[in-house]
Parts: structure tokens; sequence; C-alpha cells
């Protein structure tokens, strides 16, 4: 072994220079050089590793996101709200159904006669004003008075001829025959008399028997109201929607019923013309053709 102070060859073995004495060093393997460092950056990459991909939990799902893993992250970033760890949030669309156009209707003399004179039985009696009328819905009592004043305004003969005494006093009435056919003629429905006894408990003025509907008299009938139809259209369903104007004549000539029935064929221009009627109310109706003494059935009524 060489001294590395004075160059002398010493023997294998020797620990100390046999010329000066010195200690001998053994020198280090290359590798003993090489491989710390080595160890040491592995190490560094591995911390680094485990810090990034998670601590080294699931390090393969983590560095590498499965499906639902990448449907988290997405939703993570459209919602700010939701966190990693919660499902997925699922958004619902609703397809809007598309609606069929109505189709606008060019009507005749006896087409516009037939609808105006149709709905002139309602306006007459201000019918619906304060609650809109819906056949599908319609409660027993309304239907009931709509044929008690179609009687008392267009037939006040049928009440006159009915009457009934009870108590010492004389009533008007109409049966529950004669109001189904009214019904049935306007409405294509019906009530019964079990039905009017609960919705129509007895007072001094209006009472119900087993068969008929009994009403004090009442003394005159004004009939000042009629209707004209703007625009009646075809629905997809085959029903039709009419838009309406009801005019009220301010001044009668004496009587209190409209007798010339010309104004059922007017339109909406023509029935302004005349000197002594005004705009009361607009509405709008939906109506079903029948076969019958009515050429409609009322399904809906509503005045604004």
């Amino acid at each position: 072994m060489k001294c590395a102070s004075c160059g002398f060859e010493n023997q294998k073995g020797s620990r100390f220079c046999e010329q000066c004495g010195a200690a001998l060093v053994k020198k280090p393997k290359l590798w003993v050089w090489i491989v710390p460092p080595i160890v040491f950056a592995l190490a560094v990459i591995a911390v680094i590793v485990i810090v990034v991909c998670g601590g080294g939990h699931n390090h393969e799902e983590s560095c590498h996101p499965s499906t639902s893993s990448a449907t988290q992250v997405t939703t993570t970033v459209t919602n700010p709200t939701t966190t990693p760890t919660t499902a997925p949030t699922t958004v619902s669309t609703t397809t809007v159904p598309t609606v069929a156009p109505k189709t606008p209707l060019t009507l005749d003399d006896q087409g516009r006669y037939d609808i105006n004179i149709f709905l002139s039985n309602f306006s007459e009696q201000h019918f619906a004003e304060s609650v809109s009328f819906d056949a599908a819905n319609a409660d027993t009592e309304t239907l009931i008075e709509f044929v008690h004043l179609f009687n008392y305004i267009n037939r006040y003969s049928v009440l006159h001829d009915n009457h009934y005494r009870q108590d010492g006093k004389e009533y008007v009435y109409l049966t529950f025959d004669e109001i189904n056919r009214d019904l049935e003629r306007f409405s294509g429905l019906s009530v019964t008399a079990s039905q009017a006894q609960t919705a129509m408990p007895a007072t001094e003025f209006r009472f119900v028997t087993n068969d008929r509907v009994c009403w004090m008299p009442a003394a005159g009938a004004s009939h000042g109201s009629f209707t004209i139809v703007d625009a009646m259209y075809a629905r997809p369903d085959g029903t039709y929607e009419a838009e309406f104007t009801i005019y009220d004549f301010t001044d009668m000539g004496g009587g209190n019923h409209i007798t010339d029935e010309s104004v059922y064929y007017m339109t909406a221009t023509e029935a302004l013309r005349l000197a002594n009627v005004e705009v009361y109310a607009s509405g709008r109706a939906v109506v079903r053709a029948a076969n019958g003494d009515s050429p409609y059935h009322l399904i809906a009524y509503d005045v604004y």
C-alpha cells in the first residue's frame, strides 16, 4: 500500500508507513461516492410524488382518475358549492309541448246570429261576472240560478204558471226535469235534487224539495244587454273560442225586452253605431258545437 505522504510502498495490510510513520488511509471504492446521492435523490422524488398524489392513499386511483372521479372534478368546476366527495349534480330539463295555434274563423250571418244570441243568454243576466265559469267545476247553485234567471227573463210565463204554496206563502218553481232540460240545452250538464239540497240551504226566499226548486216571485225583468262576438277561433281540440263585447241599452224605449233580434246579426262596428247603446264589458268564452235546441254548449266563460 503506497503512502500518500512520502510515496513509500508499504506491505499490504500495514496501518502506518514504514518510511515516515504516516497513517495509511484506504481509498474508498467508487460506488461509495455515487450511491448515497442517488438514494437521496430517489427519496426526495418519492416524497414529492406522495404529496402531489394525496399522501399515498389509493395512489394509483389518485394519479389516474377514473370516469367517476373525472365527473366529480367537472361538477366541482361547474358547481362551486359541490365538494369533491358529493355525487355529481344532475340537471333535468323539461320540454315544453308545442301548442297548436287556433284558427281564425269568418262568420256568415247565420253563424254570427247563432253565437251572439247564445252568449247573450248569459250576458243578459250578468252571468259569472264575479267568478269565472268552468263547466268542469261548475257548482250546482250557479247552474240552477242560471236556469232560473233564463226563464225569468225569457220565459216568465213558465214561472208564472208554476205556483207552489207553503206556510201560507206563494212561490214560483221549476221542476228538476225543467231545470235539466235547460241545463242540457246550454251546457250539456245536469243536477240532482240531493245536490241542490246540499248546495242551496232553505231560506225565506228559496228552498228545494225532492222534485223542484221554489223561489219567492219577483216583479219585472230587465233585458237590456246583448253580446256581439268580435272574433272567433277554431281550437285544436275541436272547441271554439269567442272574444266578445257586452253592450247595454241606455234607453229601452219604454220596454224592458229586446224585441228586435236584428241586433244579434250585427258586427261590433255596427253595434257601436246604435245611438242608445254603450259598451258594458268584454269577455272570452269557450264553446262546443251541440245538436239540439242550442247550437253550442258552454265550456268556459269569463268577463273582464
